[in-house]
Parts: C-alpha cells; structure tokens; sequence
C-alpha cells in the first residue's frame, strides 16, 4: 500500500525527497490514538470511541478474526498530512482484547516542513 513507503527506508527517503512527507512508528494506547484523530477531524475522542463502538458488525467480525486465526492486524495510520486515520475499528478491537493502556504501533505521517518548522 501506499504507507508501506514509509516503513522502508529507500522508499521513506523518497517520500521525503520527491514528496516532502515523512513518517515513522510512535506507540500509543487505544485513547492516545483516538486522541489524536479527534485532533485531525475536529470532534470529541469520546464522540469518535462511541460512534466506531456502534459498528458491532465490523468489531465483532475483527474480533473473531484475532481469536480464531490469531493474526495480526496490519498498523493503525494517523496521515497529519492529509488529515486522515487509518485503524479506528482494529484499534477498539485491540484495547478491548489487550486492555486500553497497552501501547500499540502507529505510523504516523506528517509534511517534512511542519516538523522543522516545530
């Protein structure tokens, strides 16, 4: 996919070189991802973790996916670039099997400018 370019690093040096973009692997909990997506769409962490709650098909479909094949869910992505987030479902799925303080990775992607210019 797209944001497999930044997980390898003659592709990330590309991304950072022909596109100005960069990203890299942050943990975080389940409410520090939510957290931040409520921070690039502008409403609540809590509107967000209520309304994903609401999608009992894809949660409980993710979950017996984790429990029967014991796979991996690919990485969550919060895109500050262009304002999008990748992973909101898998991650509900994630704190509510391994608990809600237990850190997760997370790609996080932002324009090379915003963080020289931080």
């Amino acid at each position: 996919s797209y944001y497999t370019k930044f997980l390898r690093p003659n592709d990330l040096k590309y991304m950072e070189e022909a596109k100005g973009l960069t990203g890299k692997i942050v943990y975080m909990t389940p409410l520090d991802y939510f957290e931040c997506c409520a921070d690039l769409v502008g409403i609540s962490a809590e509107n967000l973790i209520r309304t994903a709650k609401e999608d009992k098909v894809i949660l409980n479909h993710l979950t017996n996916v984790i429990n029967k094949y014991k796979v991996r869910f690919p990485i969550t992505m919060l895109d500050y670039a262009s304002k999008g987030q990748e992973g909101k479902h898998r991650m509900i799925v994630a704190g509510n099997l391994l608990g809600w303080d237990h850190q997760f990775p997370v790609l996080v992607v932002n324009k090379l400018e915003e963080i020289i210019d931080d």
